[in-house]
């Protein structure tokens, strides 16, 4: 089996156990997952650093949308990375939700297509992971108003749903934001998203991602092989791809110094991925956020990707 294959299984087994011992809620569930990949951190390259809340205002868009409107960023930002043929990182915000809905069709798809499923959601939170418009922090938070806008692919914003399977066991499943629709022609924030029977994996701007994984183990495996999130441009900035991408990896370098600063000794991933990133565009050097995400940090020891044709349309 190979190691991400070995990743995503280790992470089910933990979730397993720590998602049966907590009740089915949101956030016991969403606990359950990030001690689940602390816990992984047993047998592969893992750290775990717990944030608070941090929310933005931003336009909304649509019948149910304010302007204003405020929520959370993202429950977890998860970032992997690899050295193997020079530095390469994949990041994610990630929105948590429960469906307590019966989903029975997860993984008739895998591994090529994605399953018709829909969800309970907070609208302008996927208004705002999906369509990716200019943020202005909510103090004491602080972020460049571009951080989603400006992200090479749009799985940097994220949904990942708790449910129960048949037989009462709990699991998970993932999409990226952009490939969820509205329901219906709701009026409130509170409404459902659905995704669409297509495929699961795509090409963009030479890079392959996966949109779409239908349980916890293909979650796993996709982050380690860093195929899920936008790229974080090292320094200097990758030659012909856009360098506005360096405002996520300067933002990201102040919330590892953040955390460095917290954790001391045990931030080894931490201070290793810091020594690829720009500082602040500004030239005003780490500039630590007084509030800040989960952040989960993942090693892998991917190798560097073909580059596959930007006219290219559809995945392998």
């Amino acid at each position: 089996m190979s190691p991400s294959k070995n990743f995503g299984e280790d992470l089910l087994a933990h979730f397993t156990v720590e998602s049966a011992a907590v009740s089915f809620s949101e956030v016991q569930q969403f606990r359950a997952l990030i001690r689940s990949f602390r816990k992984v951190g047993e047998n592969f390259d893992v750290e775990e650093y717990h944030g608070p809340k941090h929310q933005v205002y931003f336009n909304g868009q649509g019948a149910w949308a304010r302007s204003p409107a405020r929520c959370e960023l993202c429950d977890v930002l998860i970032l992997a990375y690899s050295l193997n043929g020079g530095f390469r990182a994949r990041l994610t915000f990630l929105q948590a939700k429960l469906s307590k809905d019966k989903h029975t069709s997860l993984c008739s798809g895998f591994p090529s297509a994605t399953d018709k499923i829909d969800f309970k959601a907070n609208l302008e939170q996927w208004d705002l992971l999906s369509r990716r418009p200019d943020i202005l922090p909510v103090p004491p938070f602080k972020a460049h108003p571009r951080l989603l806008k400006d992200s090479l692919l749009a799985s940097v914003g994220s949904f990942g749903v708790f449910h129960k399977k048949l037989g009462g066991s709990i699991d998970f499943f993932y999409a990226s934001a952009d490939t969820l629709t509205v329901v219906g022609s709701p009026t409130t924030k509170q409404g459902r998203l659905t995704t669409a029977y297509t495929p699961r994996q795509r090409i963009e701007n030479g890079l392959l991602e996966t949109t779409f994984c239908c349980c916890l183990p293909v979650f796993g495996a996709a982050l380690y092989d860093l195929e899920i999130g936008t790229p974080v441009q090292p320094i200097p900035a990758i030659a012909g791809v856009n360098a506005s991408g360096s405002f996520l990896g300067a933002w990201l370098r102040s919330v590892l110094s953040f955390y460095i600063e917290m954790e001391g000794d045990n931030s080894v991933l931490a201070r290793e991925i810091r020594e690829f990133l720009p500082r602040n565009v500004d030239g005003d050097g780490d500039e630590f956020p007084a509030s800040i995400p989960t952040l989960v940090l993942i090693r892998s020891d991917a190798r560097a990707p073909e580059v596959f044709s930007t006219s290219t349309q559809q995945a392998r």
